[in-house]
């Protein structure tokens, strides 16, 4: 009977020290898991962590634009006085204007030589773009009531697509509530008139 008990003694150390070996490299990880536990805060316990706000296409401050904008206000409008969208905008540096033939006929405008199809013109933010070429015909966008130009030069096709390339123009249109009219007379019997009104 004692040579039994002595038997299972020897047998049953030799299990706890199979199971110790075993279980010696799982150790580090338990009480890893242990410290996690008890450093965690409780489950009941809420949390408010600072929101976080994303730009987006929200309106930035001037100053807080990183690339390369310029802006034509109300009064530098005022100051060229042209009908043509085209003759305002080559006041702005990095952009060629190239018209074939008199005011009216095709107009392109090329930003940082770049391709006249990756300007992206935007009137109010609507993309206002040929769908088919992709480019603007500047010529016929004459008499536009802007209160103000935005050029944004450089590649912003991650926010606008491949026809932001070379940079985006957009023009915030005058929201103003009132009257005005106008009557122009040249030579070779060419006259202009235009009347606008708001509410």
């Amino acid at each position: 009977m004692e040579r039994y008990v002595l038997m299972t003694h020897s047998k049953l150390k030799l299990c706890l020290l199979a199971g110790a070996f075993l279980a010696g490299p799982l150790l580090p990880f338990s009480s890893l898991a242990t410290a996690q536990t008890e450093g965690a805060p409780d489950s009941d316990a809420s949390e408010t962590l600072e929101p976080i706000i994303v730009t987006g296409l929200r309106p930035v401050p001037l100053e807080d634009v990183t690339g390369s904008l310029s802006v034509l206000s109300a009064e530098d409008l005022a100051i060229r006085n042209s009908f043509y969208l085209a003759d305002h905008l080559r006041a702005v540096p990095g952009l060629g204007v190239s018209r074939s033939g008199g005011p009216g006929n095709l107009t392109q405008i090329r930003m940082r030589g770049a391709e006249a199809n990756h300007t992206l013109f935007l009137v109010d933010g609507i993309d206002v773009s040929d769908p088919t070429t992709g480019e603007t015909d500047f010529g016929l966008w004459g008499g536009l009531d802007a209160a103000r130009i935005e050029v944004l030069r450089g590649e912003h096709s991650v926010l606008h697509g491949s026809n932001a390339i070379g940079g985006v123009i957009n023009v915030v249109s005058d929201t103003s509530a009132d009257l005005r009219a106008g009557f122009e007379l040249g030579t070779q019997d060419t006259w202009r008139a235009e009347a606008r009104g708001g509410i």
